[in-house]
């Protein structure tokens, strides 16, 4: 008698390329953190907002990895990463039970 591991929905192919596109970003993320040397408050906020995305892009594919191998998901799809929280889906569902739509919260 064999046992096998079971199926998931993800290959190894695209487990190896999901997860190397995390190290991408994360290494580009960490070079961009050392380049900053600024006192300049347009330049913070504005590296502010490249390191949110590059975070938020890895979070999605970590949650694409676990959605595809049946694992629980922090957040979910790209619209629970990418989009600012007001225009998220879960944000608009919440505001609009709590009578405030998505775009006043």
């Amino acid at each position: 008698m064999s046992t096998s591991a079971p199926q998931t929905g993800i290959d190894s192919d695209e487990l190896h390329g999901l997860l190397g596109e995390i190290t991408a970003a994360a290494i580009e993320t960490d070079a961009y953190c050392i380049t900053i040397a600024t006192e300049d408050p347009d330049e913070v906020q504005a590296a502010y907002f490249v390191m949110r995305e590059r975070i938020a892009y890895m979070g999605w594919i970590a949650d694409r990895i676990a959605g595809k191998a049946g694992l629980l998901q922090a957040r979910g799809g790209a619209d629970e990463w990418l989009l600012p929280p007001p225009l998220r889906p879960s944000e608009t569902i919440r505001g609009a039970a709590d009578g405030i739509r998505g775009d006043e919260a």
